[in-house]
């Protein structure tokens, strides 16, 4: 998650970034201790500093946390969607029991470990380094804004989406380079809505904007596979008064791409929250583990905390 910008609205817009497969148990918990699907490795690394600070204006969200690294620095990101990010949620209403202030409250986030964890999470898998990731911002989140939380499968919206005989005239299989067309692949917002014009762009792309835009899980029946070329316009879920609006997204797959979702119900994984503060506040005098670490300047007034998971 490196250099992306973002915003609430549209969180799925601009950000595309690596996701793993997580698995866990039912169950509270205090601190992250989920293991990786497929994968005997068990994450146990942990931040040695961090630096939560409430962050002063502005509008957009910035992630930074290199791959197979321990660095982690967000700026004017909220609770919420810290929460999202350490569990690989990608919808923010599976996320139940939020205080408002978790959404209305912004941080900047500054979190890093010392050399021999450097060193240990370079070695590992991408997967499993990226595991290691979510846990070290798990267990932050349970030390410093005393996160509880726990996960359950519930009844939920599910939508199947299937191919209609239209599909092939207006979804176009392209067969080239896709490192020349992944920057037609981000769904471009405006007033109207959100449009994506697609020069080569994958099917599994397409069925991860769909699942962000309807919040909630899509199961593809069409068979699609590879990259294609295809336009697709769709309006905001709360369109703005007295602006003309693209159409909502549920008229607009079929109509542009030839594509059906059909609504059903099925088991979704929820988490739930029992228990979170406003972060703790950082102590000044521990501010020389970040100098030690790089991360500030001398006459930097930063105030780090050293990360004990206490």
């Amino acid at each position: 998650m490196r250099g992306m910008l973002t915003f609430k609205v549209v969180v799925w817009a601009a950000v595309v970034w690596p996701t793993v497969s997580l698995s866990c148990q039912s169950g509270s918990m205090k601190a992250g201790t989920i293991g990786v699907a497929g994968s005997s490795y068990v994450p146990h690394m942990r931040f040695d500093v961090a630096s939560i600070r409430e962050s002063r204006g502005g509008n957009w969200s910035y992630y930074d946390n290199p791959p197979k690294t321990s660095y982690f620095h967000a700026e004017r990101v909220d609770a919420f969607g810290l929460i999202l990010n350490a569990y690989n949620v990608d919808m923010m209403s599976r996320v139940k029991n939020a205080p408002d202030w978790t959404m209305a409250t912004k941080y900047d986030v500054t979190a890093k470990s010392d050399a021999p964890t450097e060193e240990a999470i370079a070695k590992l898998s991408d997967r499993d380094a990226a595991a290691e990731q979510n846990h070290m911002l798990q267990g932050l989140l349970a030390d410093r804004f005393k996160l509880q939380i726990h996960s359950e499968v519930r009844q939920s919206t599910v939508y199947e989406l299937v191919a209609t005989p239209r599909m092939a005239k207006l979804m176009t299989p392209f067969h080239g380079d896709s490192a020349k067309t992944i920057s037609s692949c981000a769904l471009v917002p405006s007033k109207a809505g959100l449009e994506m014009d697609s020069k080569g762009c994958s099917s599994s792309m397409l069925l991860g904007y769909l699942k962000q835009a309807l919040d909630a899980d899509v199961v593809d029946h069409t068979g699609l596979s590879g990259m294609y070329v295809f336009h697709l316009m769709f309006g905001w879920q709360r369109p703005r008064e007295g602006i003309d609006s693209y159409p909502p997204v549920q008229y607009a797959i079929p109509e542009q791409l030839g594509l059906e979702l059909r609504k059903t119900q099925g088991p979704a994984m929820f988490w739930v929250i029992d228990h979170i503060e406003r972060p703790t506040r950082t102590r000044v005098q521990n501010a020389v583990g970040f100098l030690q670490l790089g991360l500030i300047e001398s006459s930097d007034p930063l105030a780090a905390k050293p990360y004990s998971g206490e």
